[in-house]
């Protein structure tokens, strides 16, 4: 319920082969898509030799397409199989760096892409999307947009943006990477962000003075959101639709969408 099935299956391998070795903390990134980057095993400490030969052979034995581990302080991590290839797909490849943030329960994702480009309803619009990371909601709200602009704060996740914008050929979608807060810029009739766990606090006031038709704010943290929210309010912005996804099952954390729009229509 909670991951993508191969996600899933492939930590059902790592919990009974790889854990049991592994010294230190660390964090554990996989594939649920062929060509999705990141995947593998990133951890901050040295391993055991049988840490290395275990992901290798999970990937020889098709368990994962491909693994990363970095550790030890290593400039570069050791990698096996497909760790930056993109290949056909019924649904839309869409490449990322490492290590970088996907979100893991896919089908849940594909239906909040699909929310979050209805309520935007780009089609003819000049769209400015905050906290863009390499694109999973940009792709979808590109059809039909007059121009997307794509604000994100990793250089690296911009560049794959870039790719995966070029690869789907949106050419009418730019990637601008940097802060945030300095490239909240017009002509933007919708503003579309998915900002961290901390909201987006600092940015407020800015989307307010752009005057958008639409806000769609995509939030993991409703705390934050409900405050965001009353800022829109005291600026002249009413909720019209809200929605919650589930991506997160078993656990406190729900994914929430929300459409503001002009209080008056104005």
């Amino acid at each position: 319920m909670v991951l993508a099935d191969p996600i899933a299956a492939a930590m059902d391998r790592v919990r009974a082969d790889v854990l049991p070795g592994l010294v230190g903390q660390g964090e554990v990134n996989l594939p649920w898509r062929r060509g999705q980057t990141p995947r593998g095993h990133r951890v901050g400490e040295p391993q055991p030799p049988g840490v290395y030969s275990t992901l290798e052979a999970m990937v020889k034995s098709g368990v994962c397409v491909g693994a990363t581990l970095r550790a030890g302080g290593a400039s570069e991590p050791a990698r096996w199989g497909d760790t930056d290839e993109v290949a056909p797909d019924d649904q839309l490849a869409i490449r990322g760096p490492f290590p970088g943030f996907s979100q893991a329960n896919d089908a849940v994702n594909a239906r909040l892409r699909e929310v979050v480009a209805e309520w935007a309803a780009a089609e003819g619009a000049h769209v400015l999307e905050l906290y863009a990371g390499h694109g999973n909601l940009t792709l979808a709200l590109a059809p039909g947009a007059a121009s997307v602009r794509a604000v994100e704060m990793s250089e690296e996740a911009a560049r794959f943006g870039t790719a995966n914008a070029r690869a789907a050929g949106f050419d009418h979608v730019t990637f601008i990477p940097g802060d945030v807060a300095k490239h909240i810029k017009g002509p933007a009739d919708i503003v579309v962000l998915d900002p961290p766990r901390t909201g987006a606090k600092d940015v407020m006031a800015a989307i307010l003075a752009l005057r958008p038709r639409r806000i769609v704010y995509v939030s993991c943290d409703v705390a934050t959101l409900g405050r965001d929210l009353a800022t829109l309010r005291e600026g002249g912005y009413a909720p019209t639709r809200a929605r919650a996804f589930d991506m997160f099952p078993q656990t406190a954390h729900v994914e929430s969408v929300v459409l503001a729009e002009p209080v008056g229509g104005g």
